[in-house]
């Protein structure tokens, strides 16, 4: 015995899993390729924005368990799948900083990938392919002794971007929150 299932009803089903579908995926995306925008109203995750930086539970909402944490003079938390590490005051909930590398570092603290989101500075993507020069156009700023090192502020973060001399590329740039 054949059972037909009128067309509209099998439309409306394949609608649903895909609406649904489509909603997991945005959720999971932002798990896996997180969008971090940074502009004079502070520092936006996804859709939440954050004044004067996030805690450390709203960067485990947005992003799930740290792969490592290290108890140093700061605790330190690093998504290694994302590029990503945190830090903040032993015992303290906000974060003081965060940090995005976007080239491979053989480093105890670094990520072992590099940053897989979306840097956002006002309404300026950076990203891997983004130069000393690019950086310039943003406001940033070379430093006087560390001719690698390139700096910009705003009124609730200040950012410090290490650059690879022999290209201009970036290295990663770290994001301090406060006034």
């Amino acid at each position: 015995m054949n059972h037909i299932i009128p067309l509209s009803v099998s439309s409306l089903f394949i609608a649903t899993a895909l609406l649904l579908s489509a909603n997991l995926s945005a959720v999971a995306d932002e798990k896996t390729t997180p969008t971090i925008t940074i502009s004079e109203d502070g520092l936006a995750i996804g859709e939440k924005t954050f004044l004067l930086g996030p805690s450390v539970s709203d960067l485990t909402t947005a992003w799930g368990t740290p792969s490592r944490v290290e108890k140093l003079a700061n605790d330190v938390r690093i998504w290694d799948d994302l590029g990503v590490r945190s830090y903040s005051e032993n015992g303290r909930t906000t974060v003081d900083s965060l940090s995005f590398n976007f080239k491979k570092q053989d480093m105890k603290l670094a990520a072992k990938s590099p940053f897989t989101g979306k840097l956002i500075l006002s309404k300026d993507t950076i990203s891997a392919a983004t130069t000393t020069e690019d950086l310039q156009k943003l406001g940033f700023e070379q430093h006087e002794i560390l001719k690698k090192l390139y700096q910009y502020k705003l009124p609730t973060a200040s950012f410090l971007a290490e650059t690879d001399p022999s290209d201009g590329s970036i290295v990663t740039i770290s994001v301090e929150f406060g006034l």
